[in-house]
């Protein structure tokens, strides 16, 4: 009750903090645009037709087959699932001998903590194929929660729950029917890490975060995240702040990277994958990419879901187009110099990058030289 009271507090002085702006604005005659004026600039960035760059892993999301909702990436035809799992488990246990990441057979010999349990609360037990699959925002976890509820019989369940409320239904069907690791008792917690399949799917991380920027500051204008990015700028840049809540301009791509870098920011739709599926306590047996999402999906409905690969993905209802490479270029080059480097050395992408064998896109690096 206490906390509550609390959050009330802060969130009345901050409408009063915006009040106080509005006010101040009017007093002095400022102008403002119009909201369509406000917008254009990212419009005209997500509107842009895109110069398409096909590429042994371009990452576009395109329509295959007679399901016009499917989504698949291109992979090169020399792709080995076999031997890039191994690769890729590889990858993650090096990184995590060389971070001190910690030791995935004495994770599991033991009962754990509560402060480990909550860390696990976006991994899900799915029961009927005895698999686990950790959670990562904006790389297709929708389309893979929506598959796994169809496939274990909740279609129509969910259906009827997205016509209320639409794709938010997804995430909250799949957390009441699939319990998260972090709601479980400890005891049962460590059997299922034991004999459960474990998988999870990562994407470039430079991607994601543009992705994350474009879907949840920019095409959805109303969502809870850009007032959790507005709150922070209150303090940093009041007049920014001000500009934005007024509709005179969006948040740039420069401000969302600062905000990403702040130590305030917690949001999972950013927050690392180290952080969010503790790679280097929990083995996975699968390490699916984005970049490789056809193949390794087949692969994955094939063997961990006893052959549903004639079930398809679902595609994004607001693609961002983020994993174009003229998409990254377009946004990334309008960042100072000093940023990148930032964003570039920051511990998180750092970590991820490597665990997941990610480079630095080459435009990048020589931005930053």
């Amino acid at each position: 009750m206490g906390k509550m009271m609390i959050k009330s507090r802060k969130g009345v002085a901050f409408l009063f903090f915006l009040v106080s702006i509005v006010l101040m604005m009017i007093k002095h005659h400022y102008v403002t645009m119009t909201p369509d004026a406000a917008w254009s600039e990212e419009k005209e960035h997500l509107q842009r037709p895109l110069q398409r760059e096909v590429q042994a892993n371009d990452v576009t999301p395109v329509h295959i087959g007679h399901n016009e909702h499917e989504i698949q990436t291109n992979s090169s035809p020399s792709y080995n699932i076999t031997e890039t799992q191994e690769q890729r488990q590889k990858a993650v246990r090096e990184t995590c001998a060389a971070y001190g990441g910690g030791d995935t057979n004495a994770f599991i010999s033991r009962n754990l903590t509560d402060g480990q349990l909550s860390g696990l609360s976006y991994i899900y037990a799915i029961p009927e194929f005895k698999l686990l699959y950790c959670s990562i925002p904006k790389v297709g976890c929708t389309s893979w929660k929506r598959l796994i509820l169809n496939i274990t019989g909740y279609a129509d369940a969910l259906a009827e729950l997205e016509k209320e409320k639409g794709a938010l239904s997804v995430h909250e069907t799949m957390q009441r029917i699939f319990q998260p690791l972090s709601k479980m008792d400890p005891g049962e917690a460590r059997e299922v890490l034991k004999s459960y399949k474990k998988f999870m799917f990562v994407r470039n991380p430079y991607t994601r975060v543009l992705s994350a920027y474009r879907d949840k500051l920019i095409l959805d204008k109303h969502s809870k995240w850009r007032d959790e990015m507005l709150e922070w700028m209150v303090t940093e840049d009041p007049q920014a702040a001000a500009d934005v809540f007024l509709g005179r301009r969006n948040f740039t791509f420069e401000e969302f990277l600062r905000f990403y870098l702040s130590p305030i920011n917690n949001n999972p739709h950013w927050r690392e994958y180290y952080r969010l599926c503790l790679p280097c306590l929990v083995s996975y047996d699968f390490i699916g990419k984005f970049e490789t999402m056809a193949a390794d999906s087949r692969y994955i409905l094939d063997t961990l879901f006893r052959g549903n690969s004639s079930v398809g993905l679902s595609k994004s209802k607001r693609v961002t187009n983020s994993s174009n490479n003229v998409s990254l270029m377009d946004f990334y080059s309008r960042v100072p110099k000093d940023l990148l480097r930032r964003v570039s050395m920051y511990g998180g992408f750092t970590i991820d990058s490597k665990l997941f064998s990610y480079d630095v896109p080459g435009f990048i690096q020589e931005l930053i030289l």
